[in-house]
C-alpha cells in the first residue's frame, strides 16, 4: 500500500468523510422514526389513510430532516484539521473545538441520539396500549 502524501487530498478526505460518517447514521435514525410514525398512523387511521397526502408529507419531512441535521452538524468540518505525528510518522484527522462549540457539539450528539430513541420507545408504548 502506498502512503498518501498529498496534504490537500488528506484534508478534503478528513473533512468530508468524517462529516458523512457523522451525518449518515443520524439521518438513518431519524428516518427510522419517520417510518415508524407513518406506520403507526397507517394502523390507527385504517381506512381513512390518505396515501397521496402521506407521500407529499414524507417528501417535505425528508427535506426538513436533512436540512436540520446538516445545519446542526455543519460546524464539524470547519474545526477539523490534520495533525502530523512525527513519533509514529502519521497524520491524524482531529476535531479541535472551542469550549462553547464543544458544548454545542456534545448537546447535539445527545439530542440526535436521544430524541429518535425516545420517539421509537413512545411509539412502541402506544402500540402496546
Amino acid at each position: 500500500m502506498d502512503i498518501i502524501n498529498n496534504l490537500s487530498l488528506l484534508l478534503v478526505n478528513c473533512k468530508s468523510m468524517d462529516f458523512l460518517l457523522k451525518v449518515l447514521p443520524i439521518m438513518r435514525d431519524w428516518f427510522h422514526v419517520c417510518v415508524s410514525v407513518e406506520r403507526v398512523l397507517t394502523v390507527s387511521k385504517e381506512v381513512n389513510f390518505d396515501k397521496t397526502k402521506s407521500s407529499r408529507t414524507s417528501k417535505v419531512v425528508i427535506i426538513i430532516i436533512k436540512l436540520f441535521i446538516i445545519i446542526t452538524t455543519i460546524h464539524d468540518p470547519i474545526y477539523r484539521d490534520l495533525i502530523d505525528d512525527t513519533g509514529e510518522q502519521r497524520t491524524w484527522c482531529v476535531a479541535n473545538y472551542p469550549q462553547s462549540r464543544q458544548i454545542f457539539n456534545s448537546s447535539m450528539d445527545v439530542f440526535h441520539f436521544f430524541i429518535p430513541f425516545v420517539s421509537i420507545s413512545f411509539l412502541l408504548l402506544l402500540l402496546l396500549l
